[in-house]
């Protein structure tokens, strides 16, 4: 029993974290940010928020996760993101797949003018071909593996001009920190388009009272 309580109350937790997220997706111009410990749920929390946004319009819009790694800097995560694009769209119902694929054909040449080069701008014009179909969420994980400062400091410039603009495009930063500082430069300047989740670690006793109920 005490084992259950204390699921439910992580449970209850999670839940109010969702809700937080979708409100996030809900509200044009509105972003997310999910931190904490390493293994505390935050990537789990992010597949539900993806699987609630495909869920309530499962031909109407794209959800897509960009999973960084420590060789990556903003251009080499964006560039990951029309193969996942095209990967989602793969199930969908041939007359949506015929109507996105020139979009993101075009999103693609946007992308691949200059990789090297990629800047806020060339990614909010890609996003924004998209999107000009469907509404779009993309969970960019394990952000704090982006070792490059600059990387991060685009990422904030990015989610400015997405807010700015009112692009109906979503993006879910989940990443290890101990705050939102610990994950993106200059984030001070995206506060109020940013809505931030932290994760915390369940307690010892809760973790042992689980244990200890399984058991039993």
């Amino acid at each position: 029993e005490l084992g259950n309580r204390h699921l439910s109350i992580r449970e209850d937790f999670q839940q109010k974290c969702l809700e937080f997220v979708i409100g996030a997706v809900e509200e044009l111009g509105q972003h997310a940010v999910i931190f904490g410990e390493r293994g505390i749920g935050k990537t789990s929390l992010a597949y539900i928020a993806r699987d609630a946004f495909r869920s309530a319009a499962p031909s109407a819009s794209l959800a897509v996760r960009i999973s960084c790694s420590a060789d990556d800097d903003f251009a080499t995560v964006w560039m990951k993101f029309i193969p996942r694009v095209q990967a989602e769209l793969d199930p969908l119902p041939f007359e949506v797949r015929e109507a996105v694929e020139p979009l993101v054909e075009r999103a693609k040449e946007i992308l691949e003018i200059d990789s090297e080069l990629v800047s806020p701008d060339t990614v909010e014009r890609a996003i924004n071909v998209l999107c000009s179909r469907m509404p779009l969420l993309v969970v960019i994980d394990e952000f704090d593996r982006i070792e490059d400062w600059e990387s991060t400091q685009l990422f904030a410039d990015l989610i400015k001009m997405l807010s700015d603009d009112l692009v109906p495009c979503t993006l879910l930063i989940v990443g290890v920190a101990d705050d939102v500082d610990g994950l993106i430069s200059g984030h001070r300047s995206v506060e109020r388009s940013l809505r931030q989740i932290a994760m915390p670690r369940m307690s010892d006793q809760a973790i042992r009272e689980i244990v200890i109920g399984g058991f039993k």
